[in-house]
């Protein structure tokens, strides 16, 4: 991607990827293979386990699949900035060698100092030397940008260093400025005009991935506690960019997601006794009405073995379908797949 903020993202992307590459609770694959490791060890721990006691659910699992509708249009500048910063926060990474006089310059130019106050980092962030005959409406020259030196001198820095803590919070707050900032102004070019994307996932920016893989852990790791914590297993949980691979208990008759978790109701068992969805399909609808709790801007749609007619579930090179409680896989291509390779030379 070329463009004014195309420098930006690379250097954004190098910190957002990390940070997304050591997250807990992340559910993120990235090749059919990782993806068939998983599934077989579901199958390990799915045999260890005894018949079912709960209520809820029958004896037998579903395997279904969820798609994110519209995930990279549907990122909002302010939400994913802040998630981010808080990923940043809550990361193992430590970042060496970064020049934290110029972060705080960076948060002083972005923040008031009410707001840096409220932060926290009042001792760290740096104040404007203002000359004689008042502030100057230029917050910093192209110049100070290629010379830090001569940008520090036109500040007044505290004696006070800022511990590890700190450093992370001044860091955190400066990329959460940066990634909503560099959202904010993405330009691209379309039938000769030059238009601005002030929302949504810039088209065609490096940064737009990398953040996307902050906000999918994010929202892995909450789908799994969610489940845990209405007692609903899900057995497996593993995503390829915004496709999701589900392993869950299959629900009865009659049980649907509430504000309030899981809930049986006779009247539901009788609508669902005519309502023609089979146990996959009932069962990934209500999987999808928790999913959809989560992040109000993601949402997503349900596919499940009763969809197609190899009533096989296509996930990435693979067709999943399940026996009993055991989940079987077979290597799939699909029909528009070409048979001709590239060869480099």
């Amino acid at each position: 991607c070329l463009g004014p903020n195309a420098a930006l993202s690379d250097i954004l992307s190098e910190i957002v990827d990390v940070v997304a590459n050591e997250m807990d609770g992340s559910a993120e694959v990235r090749a059919t293979e990782e993806l068939s490791f998983h599934i077989e060890g579901c199958n390990s721990r799915l045999g260890s386990l005894g018949p079912t006691t709960n209520p809820l659910f029958m004896n037998k699992t579903t395997v279904g699949s969820l798609d994110v509708v519209s995930m990279f249009p549907n990122l909002k500048a302010v939400q994913v900035s802040k998630m981010v910063a808080q990923a940043l926060m809550e990361s193992s990474v430590e970042f060496a060698g970064l020049d934290y006089e110029m972060v705080g310059i960076y948060l002083a130019l972005n923040y008031s100092r009410q707001e840096i106050a409220n932060i926290g980092l009042s001792k760290f962030v740096p104040i404007r030397i203002v000359k004689k005959g008042g502030v100057s409406k230029i917050t910093i020259s192209s110049q100070e940008c290629r010379s830090p030196q001569e940008a520090k001198d036109k500040w007044y820095f505290s004696p006070m260093i800022p511990n590890a803590a700190q450093k992370r919070l001044m860091l955190s707050k400066a990329m959460e400025v940066a990634v909503r900032e560099c959202f904010r102004n993405h330009l691209y070019q379309f039938d000769g005009k030059v238009y601005r994307q002030s929302e949504g996932g810039p088209i065609g920016l490096r940064l737009n991935m990398a953040v996307s893989r902050i906000v999918m852990a994010m929202w892995d790791k909450q789908l799994s506690k969610l489940g845990g914590q209405t007692g609903w297993m899900v057995h497996l949980l593993k995503r390829y960019v915004d496709d999701v691979t589900a392993v869950v208990e299959t629900l009865r008759l009659g049980v649907r997601w509430t504000v309030w978790g899981l809930k049986y109701n006779k009247v539901w068992e009788a609508e669902d006794r005519t309502g023609g969805l089979t146990d996959d399909q009932r069962t990934m609808r209500e999987f999808r009405e928790m999913a959809n709790t989560i992040l109000p801007f993601i949402q997503v749609t349900f596919d499940t073995v009763d969809d197609h007619l190899s009533k096989t579930l296509p996930v990435l090179d693979l067709q999943c379908w399940t026996e009993g409680k055991v989940i079987l896989h077979k290597y799939y291509e699909k029909p528009t797949s070409s048979k001709y390779c590239i060869m480099t030379t």
